[in-house]
Formats: structure tokens, sequence, C-alpha cells
């Protein structure tokens, strides 16, 4: 995996075997600012923390790595992250599957498989 942030990068190898709960995410959830305004934002609290959930993205897919929590793929919109599950289930016989992913688009809101 290679992580870079402006000029730098960093490259990082992970084991299989030593890989659990492999999530996905999705969008982070912003919960309000506690000194928000009912009505109107008068002094901009929850208009900065909006700006700063966006800036300061933790990443929509994550994995345990030895018990430490390993979060990656900023912005992965969920039908890519359908096919990096097919991808890495092929590559690794079925042993690396990430949970988590929406329902697809053919189930309807009961939860039933749409013919």
């Amino acid at each position: 995996m290679y992580n870079s942030e402006f000029s730098r990068k960093h490259h990082s190898v992970y084991e299989l075997n030593r890989i659990s709960d492999f999530q996905y995410h999705g969008k982070a959830k912003k919960t309000d600012h506690p000194l928000k305004g009912g009505v109107y934002d008068y002094f901009g609290f929850e208009t900065n923390e909006l700006v700063i959930a966006e800036v300061h993205n933790e990443g929509n897919l994550s994995f345990l790595y030895d018990n430490k929590l390993v979060n990656f793929g900023r912005e992965v919109y969920s039908w890519d992250a359908e096919k990096l599950n097919e991808l890495f289930s092929q590559i690794t016989n079925n042993q690396l599957q990430i949970g988590n992913l929406p329902l697809d688009a053919e189930a309807n809101i009961s939860g039933q498989i749409i013919d």
C-alpha cells in the first residue's frame, strides 16, 4: 500500500494472515457542533466543522492489522469498493473480503432481491 502526502511517500506491506475486520465505512457522518445556532450559524462553528470534516477525511476503508486500525482509500465510492472486494476475493481465494458494503442496487427497501 502506498500513502502519499504532498511530497512525501510511504510504502507499507501487510501480511494477509494478520489482517482482520476489513470494513467499508462510506463517507463519515458529521455530528452537529455543540455551539451551532438553531436557525442560523451566527458564529460559523458549524461551517468550520463541515470544512474540517471534508479536509481531514479519515478514509473510507479500514482493517485491523495486529489489532491496530489502518485507514485508507479516501473517498471510495461504494461501487468501487465492491470491485475491490471482488478483486481481493479472487486474489486471496476468499480469505480477504470487505465487510459492511451497501446493499446491491437490485435490493429493495425490505432487503429482498428483485428479479
